[in-house]
């Protein structure tokens, strides 16, 4: 789905002009920070939660 949008947004940035270019290519940059910024707050927010549950387990084995 992301290539395929990447590949629209080239073939209609080379259809217009040189304002739209810039703005599509603002628009991506955008688009790629953001999913960049989503996955890496997901990944960090999981990791403590994958913590917690070993450290319970742990210590319900424990007693």
């Amino acid at each position: 789905m992301t290539t395929t949008t990447e590949i629209d947004l080239m073939t209609t940035t080379t259809a217009v002009d040189s304002l739209t270019t810039a703005t599509d290519a603002t628009t991506t940059n955008t688009i790629t920070t953001t999913d960049t910024t989503i996955s890496e707050l997901t990944a960090s927010a999981a990791t403590p939660i994958v913590a917690q549950r070993r450290r319970r387990r742990r210590s319900m084995l424990s007693e």
